[in-house]
């Protein structure tokens, strides 16, 4: 007995049995794993640049930093040369004018 195609009715497609269906189930979760794995591994790296990103500035906000200071430090120590100058002219200045009113 044989049917026409224009019937409807198609020859049973042959069953793959469950093996198939358990190796699509298999690669179907390995793939989402992998995707899973890709996309954290995609976000860890955007923040471990962010970060590093943020360190980069903080050093370079340092270095800013340490040659203000740096500079600071120098016009501190000019400026207490200058003081030290000034004061030991007063003592000078001081004594030599002892001295002349000791003369006179």
């Amino acid at each position: 007995f044989f049917f026409q195609a224009e019937d409807g009715i198609r020859d049973a497609q042959e069953s793959r049995g469950l093996g198939d269906v358990y190796k699509r189930q298999v690669f179907g979760r390995l793939i989402e794993k992998l995707q899973t794995t890709r996309d954290t591994i995609i976000e860890e790296t955007r923040q471990s640049f962010q970060s590093f990103d943020q360190m980069v500035e903080e050093i370079s906000d340092k270095d800013k930093l340490n040659k203000k200071l740096s500079s600071g430090v120098e016009e501190y120590y000019k400026t207490k040369q200058q003081i030290v100058e000034i004061m030991k002219g007063q003592e000078i200045i001081g004594k030599l004018n002892q001295i002349n009113s000791n003369e006179t």
